[in-house]
């Protein structure tokens, strides 16, 4: 290996970004579950407007 050459080898290039894809869509697809997830236990409780408000 020699250290002077600072070319970047592609199959390290290629699988650096195969890895980056790879978390980046794990990730997204943590991140929508969380959100789903969020709406369906919250039962849209808070965010209803009170009855007492409701009907006046």
């Amino acid at each position: 290996m020699n250290f002077h050459d600072k070319r970047v080898h592609p199959a390290f290039l290629l699988l650096t970004s195969f890895l980056i894809l790879i978390s980046y869509r794990i990730i997204s697809n943590i991140i929508a579950q969380n959100a789903e997830t969020g709406r369906v236990g919250q039962g849209q409780g808070p965010w209803q407007p009170h009855p007492r408000f409701e009907y006046g």
